[in-house]
């Protein structure tokens, strides 16, 4: 295989767990910021600019059963996701001041304990029933949803900003500078056929990645699963020229150490804007990558008898 396939086969490995060490420091960020759960109170908020009705959106049995503290909501304290039909369910509720018809004695809501969040929930979607809503309910469902849509790039965008933080900070700490992972990779042989049959082995396996399924665990489950997430990915990233060792002389001065630093600095950034593109969409690559080197290998002679 050319050798600035393999090249770029290595930059490319090389970017995928970078992206993986950066996406897994997101989401800790996001769930230790509950960023998900103040983007969504905030349009919220926005939404409901009727005072009355948004305190008692709140303090709907149906909301507060889904935050994380029951007392009062802000924030921090929102629930991370609401559907469409939770969220028409308590406008409706909020809007007419609970003033929905009473059913008779088989209310599943009149065996719940007072007071309980349960029974107010119960009795939001029975009285939800009993107002013969249905329709108005479909209608603020799907408008919920389309104004969702919208605060699903709102959360984007914001990740974006996040994500790039998090990744120049990542580049930075490691010295994590693509030119200097393309030199080693172009001059050491060994090197090359070492993070080639890495990747290969990599591919092979398909690990999972990263994705947002850690958004309601525990901050100390999270905690484990970051910490064993890292511990994988740094074996995998042993054999590049990462760390600032070596860079500067012990008798370099002060001004020349930074002078060394800022070198690095076009490097590790084009490193960082590479890891915002996403470990998804380094690992498609990378496997297009392995495909194309499996197709430009010599088919292996076999001698047969007869």
């Amino acid at each position: 295989m050319p050798i600035f396939i393999e090249i770029a086969l290595g930059l490319v490995f090389f970017y995928l767990l970078m992206s993986l060490t950066c996406t897994t420091f997101n989401e800790l960020l996001a769930n230790v910021l509950r960023l998900r759960a103040k983007v969504l109170y905030e349009e919220l908020q926005r939404l409901l600019d009727d005072p009355s009705v948004r305190t008692r959106f709140w303090n709907n049995g149906l909301i507060r059963s889904l935050c994380r503290e029951c007392d009062t909501v802000t924030g921090r304290q929102a629930p991370s996701y609401l559907s469409g039909e939770t969220f028409a369910q308590a406008l409706i509720q909020a809007s007419s001041n609970g003033s929905q018809a009473e059913g008779g004695s088989d209310r599943i809501s009149d065996t719940i304990e007072e007071g309980s969040l349960l029974k107010e929930a119960v009795t939001s979607l029975e009285n939800a029933v009993v107002s013969q809503a249905q329709s108005l309910e479909s209608a603020i469902a799907n408008w919920f949803d389309t104004v969702m849509e919208r605060t699903s790039g709102i959360y984007v965008r914001r990740m974006q900003w996040v994500s790039f933080g998090v990744a120049l900070t990542i580049a930075l700490a490691t010295n994590a500078n693509t030119f200097s992972v393309a030199q080693a990779l172009w001059q050491d042989d060994a090197l090359r056929a070492q993070v080639s049959q890495a990747a290969e082995q990599y591919v092979a396996a398909v690990p999972p990645l990263v994705e947002e399924r850690l958004e309601e665990s525990t901050l100390t489950e999270l905690a484990a699963a970051v910490e064993a997430e890292l511990e994988t990915i740094s074996e995998d990233l042993r054999p590049f020229p990462l760390g600032w060792t070596g860079i500067w002389d012990e008798d370099d001065g002060f001004g020349t150490k930074i002078g060394k630093v800022i070198v690095q600095v076009p490097g590790i950034v084009i490193t960082a804007l590479a890891m915002t593109l996403g470990a998804p969409f380094w690992f498609d690559l990378l496997q297009r990558f392995m495909h194309l080197r499996s197709a430009g290998r010599k088919p292996q002679s076999s001698a047969t008898g007869t």
